[in-house]
């Protein structure tokens, strides 16, 4: 056989061979670095979930079947809305040697930009996922890489610390802190002012944990005896010691239940008081994007 055709003294055993000896020394040298072909039909999902305004690129190299090398970049831009934005893009007939993914733009902190990347045949609704190679948390510094990363979760990577300020609510009414969507939080510490036009003598605190159907999940309730002040500062800390007195008038440390997980739509609230309100509402938590 030569060039595909079937020299007519030869006898053919089998369907004609699909490359010639040039052909496939070629495929043995991108055959041995790559196990995904992709052909005309394929096209490359990136999918990014950002807790900050983020662009992410994503860098190809290719095989091509001629022994040339081709090297693309395409890029996602995402808002800092923790819902994903995704974009397929065509792919030419090759091999696929590697891929990295980065954040072009922006300046994430590990845990707030989550990223995946699969080869699809097909695109948009009616494309079929037939690899995933990508999946993790990535920064301007810290990228993904096929070969070589780990492909993970959203919520298997590092979180990312933070320093909320809640809002301040007026007299009679209760505290209300919603995790929003997207995200789960590990709570570290809750704090607030606990205000009284006439005296927190003999006022209590109790703060509910209310899961998303406003179900009870935790009451918390300060076991302490306030002093005739009108405002005291009430600190919670995971695993601190509770503590039933204490020497300074203006604060209070309290406990909080290490590791209290929060799902989005949970509401961190309080009991109310006639004469009562709540202000500089500050926590810090560990957020991790869900990744939906």
């Amino acid at each position: 056989m030569s060039n595909g055709v079937v020299d007519p003294g030869v006898i053919q055993i089998g369907p004609p061979a699909p490359f010639t000896t040039q052909q496939m020394g070629v495929l043995r040298r991108l055959v041995s670095r790559s196990p995904y072909y992709v052909d005309d039909a394929a096209f490359l999902r990136v999918r990014v979930v950002s807790g900050v305004a983020v662009t992410v690129s994503v860098s190809l190299r290719i095989g091509r079947l001629d022994g040339g090398i081709e090297n693309n970049q395409v890029q996602v831009a995402a808002g800092a809305t923790h819902v994903a934005v995704q974009a397929d893009f065509p792919l030419r007939e090759g091999l696929l040697f590697n891929a990295v993914a980065f954040a072009q733009t922006g300046a994430p902190l590990v845990g707030q930009t989550f990223v995946q990347a699969f080869i699809l045949v097909g695109s948009g609704t009616a494309g079929v996922i037939m690899a995933q190679i990508l999946g993790g948390q990535v920064t301007a510094s810290q990228p993904l890489a096929w070969p070589g990363s780990l492909i993970t979760t959203a919520t298997q990577g590092e979180p990312v610390s933070r320093t909320i300020i809640g809002t301040n609510q007026g007299i009679g009414f209760a505290m209300s802190e919603v995790v929003p969507t997207g995200v789960r939080w590990r709570m570290v510490t809750f704090s607030t002012q606990m205000r009284d036009t006439v005296s927190l003598s003999g006022a209590t605190f109790n703060l509910k944990i209310l899961a998303p159907s406003t179900d009870v999940l935790a009451s918390l309730q300060v076991q302490f005896t306030f002093p005739a002040v009108t405002a005291l500062q009430v600190s919670f800390m995971a695993g601190f010691a509770y503590i039933t007195t204490n020497q300074i008038t203006t604060e209070l440390p309290c406990s909080w239940p290490v590791d209290l997980i929060l799902v989005a739509g949970t509401k961190i609230t309080s009991n109310v008081r006639a004469n009562g309100s709540w202000g500089n509402i500050i926590y810090t938590v560990k957020e991790w994007q869900e990744g939906n």
